[in-house]
């Protein structure tokens, strides 16, 4: 695996991802929020706000997002 990071949570406005990307922390896993200064007008064009991990931790990131109610069963 890389140090590469990938997208595993995606909304429109930037405070949405707030508490999940503490949730993340909060297990020792860094984050990256990418697009989060975009217009909230140009953010479903472009994709919406990012949570991104580093590759290695992406399962384990998306189960706790998912324990903790942020992502549905697919992930």
């Amino acid at each position: 695996m890389t140090d590469d990071f990938v997208t595993i949570y995606t909304c429109t406005y930037a405070h949405e991802i707030m508490l999940p990307r503490m949730q993340l922390e909060a297990e020792a896993i860094e984050c990256f929020v990418k697009d989060e200064f975009t217009d909230p007008f140009v953010s479903n064009a472009i994709g919406g706000v990012k949570l991104q991990v580093r590759e290695q931790d992406c399962a384990r990131a998306i189960q706790i997002l998912k324990d903790a109610g942020f992502l549905g069963g697919e992930g």
